[in-house]
């Protein structure tokens, strides 16, 4: 073992706090997190805890681990871990990420974590100074990618108030007549389409049952659209899993390509999204699916239509299922838009391509922070890779 490094128990250093019941219909409306065993599920306008602290999934998403830097409020569903003067609070957030608590579930009805079952989960703990250390290398790796997150979302509002003054206030055409339509009036030249008109519309692929998602030799993700959180291209970190071989080779239809969109189908409808480049590939899971080989308009174009008001009603319309909630493919088809002449898409395409690129790249430099924190962890955490190491790598 490592020098200073001592074996220890979870039991032994924290102690994992109950939450407390609050439901929807009792948050008051303000900027306490309220967190669950699935993330941040509302917010409140009063704290349970006064502090930062880790969050860990109880019922239901067992084992997830999150980490809130401001006060918080955690229900019932989840854990929760407090700072304190013996641990470094970051570190044991990145400590219980590796930990494996996810694989810890002892109840077949409704998934959950026992408490003393986690306490007995053991590993080898560092001194104070090299937890402080490690717990700072991951950090800033997840600072900058928040950096990114929020960059993009930004620029993604930018992007969609200009489509907003275009194509649904019509605010550059003002000047030209004006007709009446099924959707109201557009501007005259301009033809009112549905999606299957301009492009196709392609379902995903259900997992075998049973078999499990594992990285391939090819290193080929299978997406499962989760919660996009307002970010115009899948990302790494909350997106993606692996799949093993055999099902990779039965569901090549599947894959996605370059700037296909993507729309949840299942569960939370109506998440829209656009494949950025690195992720060409990707297979595509029951859940959502994929929109492409445009003609007439351009990706951009319908990814933000549909991220629009306009567009989320028309796909609310569209929504079947009153206990399971679906989107059918044949309702997204009908979905009707007003297109403009040709040349209008292509100097929208223009005049937001910039915006477009940047997003693209902050993404793509996402999943490699996100790579590098990944690889990092568990050889931080084992104490494979020792600080001196970094230091005279320098």
């Amino acid at each position: 073992m490592n020098k200073g490094w001592k074996k220890v128990k979870l039991g032994d250093i924290v102690l994992l706090n109950y939450g407390k019941a609050l439901i929807s219909s009792n948050r008051i409306h303000g900027s306490i997190p309220v967190y669950s065993s699935g993330g941040i599920t509302g917010y409140h306008n009063n704290p349970l805890v006064n502090s930062d602290g880790i969050i860990v999934g109880r019922k239901g998403t067992v084992g997830t681990v999150y980490y809130s830097p401001s006060p918080f409020f955690c229900i019932d569903t989840a854990y929760y871990i407090l700072p304190s003067e013996n641990y470094n609070i970051k570190y044991i957030y990145y400590r219980l990420r590796s930990l494996g608590l996810d694989k810890l579930n002892e109840d077949s009805a409704v998934p959950g974590l026992n408490r003393d079952t986690a306490y007995s989960q053991t590993f080898k703990l560092p001194p104070l100074n090299e937890q402080n250390i490690i717990a700072k290398i991951l950090s800033c790796l997840d600072d900058k990618i928040e950096l990114n997150e929020n960059i993009n979302h930004h620029l993604e509002q930018v992007a969609q108030a200009i489509f907003k003054s275009w194509f649904v206030d019509f605010e550059p055409f003002t000047n030209n007549a004006f007709i009446n339509t099924e959707i109201g009036e557009i501007p005259e030249g301009w033809n009112i389409l549905s999606i299957d008109e301009v492009c196709d519309i392609k379902g995903g692929k259900r997992l075998p049952k049973g078999k499990n998602l594992i990285p391939t030799p090819n290193n080929h993700p299978y997406i499962k659209v989760r919660d996009m959180n307002n970010v115009i291209f899948i990302q790494m970190n909350d997106t993606i899993e692996y799949v093993c071989d055999e099902i990779q080779n039965t569901i090549s239809r599947y894959i996605v390509s370059t700037n296909d969109v993507l729309i949840s189908i299942v569960g939370t409808i109506g998440m829209v999204c656009k494949v950025h480049s690195s992720l060409n590939n990707a297979n595509l899971t029951e859940n959502c699916v994929k929109l492409t080989n445009f003609q007439g308009v351009s990706s951009d174009f319908l990814y933000f239509f549909l991220s629009s008001l306009g567009g989320q009603e028309a796909i609310k319309q569209g929504t079947v299922g009153a206990v399971q909630a679906k989107l059918p493919i044949k309702n997204i088809q009908t979905i009707r838009f007003p297109c403009p002449p040709s040349k209008i898409i292509t100097e929208f395409d223009r005049i937001i391509k910039y915006i477009m690129q940047k997003i693209a790249n902050n993404c793509s430099e996402n999943r490699r922070l996100a790579t590098l924190r990944d690889t990092l962890l568990p050889r931080l955490m084992s104490g494979e890779l020792r600080i001196s190491d970094i230091e005279s790598a320098k």
